[in-house]
């Protein structure tokens, strides 16, 4: 399955989510289809995590598309 993953960086402050930097687009190849968006959610993000450096815990996707 590839989908492409529209995210951006993110601290919290209080609750709230401060984005940081711009919003990002990214291919993702290889992805398990799934029937739970959660377990999908986790592999998207471990595979954002690999290519960007950015922490998985500091990832908000917006939305996804497959191709």
């Amino acid at each position: 399955m590839t989908l492409v993953v529209d995210f951006f960086e993110f601290i919290e402050i209080n609750g709230q989510i401060i984005p940081q930097g711009d919003r990002r687009s990214i291919v993702l190849h290889k992805l398990t289809p799934h029937e739970e968006d959660d377990v999908v959610m986790k592999e998207v993000k471990e595979k954002i995590s690999e290519q960007t450096d950015i922490p998985i815990n500091r990832i908000k996707v917006i939305g996804w598309s497959g191709l």
